[in-house]
């Protein structure tokens, strides 16, 4: 006859139990000698490996901790391309640039302005990298036109800026005549517009000035006869278009015109030597 087996507490457990309890006991020992020559086998690797990840972690906390992230995002590298004749110093001082400034310091719109603040500048674009370059475009102004100030022939640029070009490159320009630097804004204005949107057009321009009394802008071509009236402030683009398809015309009174009004949107007014005013 077995005897029953008793529990910690004194508790006697039945035969079936008993039986139960060893064979639980004899898995555990099985699991326990199972897992400890694996360890001995291969798992001391493993445990040495989470040793040095756990070593790696705890000086990778304390190295983050001393951690400029301000370093890591540096201008380092600053790349100007089409500048002629501003030069790149001259350029970085008059951005505020410097290499090894904060990245997130760089406001690209107040930059941009800055830049433009140039006027021998006509457009920028801009290009950062997140980290460490930035990339800057410039779109240079060039001769629009000529004046004869003092005796001494002057040209200015598409931004009303006097430019170091001489004479004898810029002949092809149109002459202007201007009062104040008002006119002066108001003609560049007119052929910058002309400029873009007929360019062979804006080439036959021989002179150009603004009359106050008329409220217009007097111009004279090169191919043409006649003087050419366009509104002081209301021009339009399409006028350009409408006043070339004019001139390749078979209007008869057009060889006989010394004037073509084009102040008003729409129409052409044209007055000649021999006949006042006629539809155009």
């Amino acid at each position: 006859m077995l005897k029953d087996d008793t529990t910690f507490y004194g508790r006697r457990i039945g035969y079936n139990a008993s039986r139960r309890k060893k064979a639980r006991k004899e898995k555990v020992k099985n699991k326990t000698l199972s897992l400890l020559k694996w360890f001995f086998k291969k798992g001391w690797v493993f445990s040495l490996l989470l040793v040095f990840i756990g070593i790696g972690a705890w000086n990778f906390k304390s190295h983050l901790k001393n951690l400029d992230f301000k370093k890591l995002r540096t201008l380092k590298t600053i790349e100007i391309t089409g500048n002629e004749t501003i030069s790149y110093e001259e350029l970085m001082r008059s951005s505020g640039l410097s290499i090894g400034m904060y990245m997130g310091d760089l406001d690209m719109d107040l930059l941009k302005n800055k830049i433009l603040e140039n006027p021998t500048v006509k457009s920028v674009d801009l290009n950062r990298s997140f980290f460490s370059s930035l990339k800057i475009a410039i779109t240079e102004v060039k001769p629009l036109m000529l004046s004869l100030e003092g005796g001494v022939w002057k040209v200015y640029s598409e931004k009303s800026s006097l430019l170091p070009a001489s004479i004898a490159s810029a002949y092809h320009l149109p002459v202007i005549d201007f009062k104040n630097s008002e006119e002066l804004k108001l003609i560049t204005e007119f052929l910058n517009d002309m400029k873009e949107t007929d360019e062979n057009l804006y080439k036959k321009l021989s002179q150009v000035c603004i009359n106050e009394q008329t409220q217009s802008i007097e111009v004279f071509f090169r191919d043409l006869r006649f003087k050419t009236l366009f509104h002081i402030h209301a021009w339009e683009s399409k006028q350009f278009e409408q006043f070339k398809l004019l001139t390749q015309s078979s209007i008869a009174d057009l060889k006989e015109a010394n004037e073509v009004d084009m102040r008003f949107v729409g129409f052409a007014y044209i007055k000649s030597s021999k006949k006042r005013y006629g539809n155009g």
